[in-house]
């Protein structure tokens, strides 16, 4: 794997630090010839999102502890019965 990132950066260095989309081969070589990885194509991705903002700001609260954490880490099983039930419906 190693190997196929450094062949994705040269890529990507090729084109001026384009971020690439990048097709590429594994060959794993028969009798004398060695494994090795082809490019057959790469393009420039076109639809990146934005990058997030740098100068972002909270305000500071008093006494107050703030926490980021997806919701999925802290409760991975659904909330109550009733929850469950209304997703499941909602999802058919």
């Amino acid at each position: 794997m190693s190997e196929l990132a450094a062949l994705a950066v040269d890529v990507e260095r090729t084109f001026d630090g384009v971020p690439q989309d990048i097709e590429w081969a594994y060959d794993r070589g028969q009798g004398d010839s060695a494994a090795r990885f082809w490019v057959p194509q790469s393009r420039p991705i076109t639809n990146l999102p934005p990058p997030p903002p740098r100068d972002v700001t909270w305000p500071e609260i008093p006494d107050a502890q703030l926490l980021k954490r997806q919701v999925v880490e802290n409760m991975p099983d659904p909330l109550c019965r009733s929850w469950r039930t209304r997703w499941r419906s909602s999802a058919t």
